[in-house]
């Protein structure tokens, strides 16, 4: 096991810390909308701008909503666009900022990712933004069940293992405070939040210390230079 105290190991999230998450949900409502276009015979371009609209006005119900408008919404028909969407090659790319980060911390750290959401979606992610051959270790977190999903530390303590790494050596880059660093604090990592303009929880603040990470940045340009300060 890496020794404690120097940071040795980091643990990146996923969504909106390492890529754009509104870029996923734009391919993915790219996907559905070509989909649903070949069901009904429409304009595939016309379709993805409805569920944009949607997706600001009804976020959670955009297939329902579009669907009830025509009358053709069934549960059969939801889930499969649900299935669809969550199935979908992402065209999706690194945040320039997270790219260089990763490049730059290569070799230097050891690098993991710790990331919820649905297995298959998750796994195109990682896939389609070259992840694999990049880091040493990548927990997939609906790989052990939806109770493993954070806050709960599962995910943590197995990449802690997986790494060999102590928990106090190590440090969690994530953007969302209701989730992300409460269950890593706990066990006595470090965390840095990454707070980008226009994120989907850029607003969102910490409900106590707990779930407030030790430092806050804007992007990941100088990710280096702020770990060797924790």
């Amino acid at each position: 096991m890496h020794p404690s105290g120097r940071i040795q190991a980091l643990v990146f999230d996923l969504d909106d810390t390492l890529y754009p998450e509104e870029q996923y949900q734009a391919s993915g409502r790219r996907a559905v909308a070509q989909l649903l276009a070949d069901e009904f015979n429409l304009a595939a371009d016309s379709v993805e701008k409805q569920l944009a609209e949607l997706h600001i006005t009804n976020p959670g119900r955009v297939f329902d909503v579009w669907l009830e408008a025509r009358g053709a919404r069934t549960d059969v028909l939801v889930n499969e666009l649900v299935s669809h969407f969550r199935a979908h090659v992402p065209d999706i790319a690194l945040h320039e900022d997270a790219d260089a980060a990763l490049a730059d911390l290569a070799g230097r750290y050891d690098l993991a990712l710790l990331t919820d959401g649905y297995l298959e979606a998750q796994r195109n992610k990682v896939t389609v933004l070259g992840l694999y051959d990049r880091l040493q270790a990548i927990q997939l977190t609906d790989e052990i069940g939806r109770h493993a999903w954070k806050p709960s530390p599962v995910g943590y303590e197995r990449l802690l293992s997986i790494l060999s790494t102590s928990a106090d050596s190590t440090a969690y880059i994530g953007d969302n405070p209701a989730k992300d660093f409460v269950g890593a604090r706990r066990l006595g990592m470090k965390t840095i939040r990454v707070r980008r303009t226009g994120a989907l929880h850029a607003a969102l603040e910490p409900a106590d210390a707990e779930h407030a990470a030790d430092i806050e940045v804007p992007d990941l340009e100088d990710l280096r230079t702020v770990i060797e300060t924790l």
